[in-house]
């Protein structure tokens, strides 16, 4: 073998032997590494995670909002199929002449003309309703005696509660001023005290319904109890009923173009959807006598 030959074999000796002293003092590339940094990472995520009971809660509040929607437009569906029902049964007893006479004609045309009316007005609310849900339509907040509300509520409510017998009895309210917007809290007790007669002269219940207020830390809470049962409240909505179908008797139809006011189920949710967009609440509870809806806003 010549010079050249030995002097190839002698450097790629040594070339091999510092590879491997090299490898052999050097930190080793284990396989697990990967593995362990993967348990390094679910480590620090465990660490970040969110409280469990607070994501429960965010859970469980999501989904009775979610169907507290889904009821409401349920809801709107059938409060909106009712005047339109009964405009197209008006106009079908005119197309199939089963009027008697020109007269009659004229009316079921006026009627139909009185359910349409009843339709818009029933549109414009929930519009309404919708732009205070979404902040298109922001509250008017003012500083007002929380008796001048309640003042003007009674007197909105005081004739129809007397036209049906059925008692009605706001206590003194304390002299406090609360942070609100007066033309819409007057409208949602209004409409809640409203709703809560008709469910009571629906039933045949006499009442009575009893408003009081109290100063709880800086808020004011107005408790409306009545005899009236919380599950008769919760009426199921059958869109499909055959009592909504157009072919009915020309009472029923004229009957149903008269009445112009929200079901007492939705009067209640449009007056929380309005509370609830002044910062304040609207809930409902069993009691021993029958119910009790507690509304509460903020201390001027």
């Amino acid at each position: 073998m010549s010079w050249p030959d030995w002097t190839s074999l002698i450097v790629g000796i040594g070339i091999g032997f510092y590879g491997a002293l090299r490898r052999s003092t050097s930190p080793a590339s284990s396989p697990e590494t990967p593995k362990s940094q993967a348990l390094a990472n679910s480590s620090d995520s465990d660490d970040s995670d969110p409280d469990d009971s607070a994501l429960a809660a965010a859970y469980h509040l999501a989904k009775q909002w979610g169907a507290f929607q889904a009821g409401f437009l349920a809801r709107t569906a059938h409060e909106l199929r009712s005047p339109m029902s009964s405009a197209i049964g008006l106009h079908q007893m005119i197309l199939n002449d089963l009027c008697d006479d020109l007269e009659e004609e004229r009316q079921c045309v006026a009627d139909a003309n009185q359910a349409a009316q009843r339709m818009v007005n029933l549109l414009d609310r929930l519009i309404e309703v919708s732009k205070f849900d979404s902040g298109a339509i922001e509250p008017d907040f003012q500083v007002v005696a929380l008796s001048l509300i309640l003042d003007d509520v009674e007197g909105l409510t005081y004739l129809q509660a007397a036209n049906r017998n059925i008692g009605l009895d706001f206590e003194e309210p304390p002299e406090v001023d609360v942070w609100v917007d007066s033309k819409r809290m007057r409208q949602s007790l209004a409409l809640v005290v409203d709703g809560l007669i008709t469910q009571l002269a629906q039933i045949g219940d006499r009442g009575p319904i009893t408003l009081r207020t109290s100063v709880m830390a800086e808020t004011v809470q107005i408790q409306i109890q009545t005899t009236c049962a919380l599950e008769t409240w919760s009426d199921p909505i059958d869109l499909m009923d055959p009592g909504m179908a157009v072919a009915q008797s020309l009472v029923d139809l004229r009957a149903m173009a008269a009445h112009s006011q929200l079901s007492p189920m939705m009067g209640l949710w449009v007056a929380q959807l309005a509370i609830e967009s002044m910062d304040g609440q609207l809930t409902a509870t069993s009691s021993e006598n029958g119910m009790a809806l507690l509304c509460t806003v903020s201390l001027a």
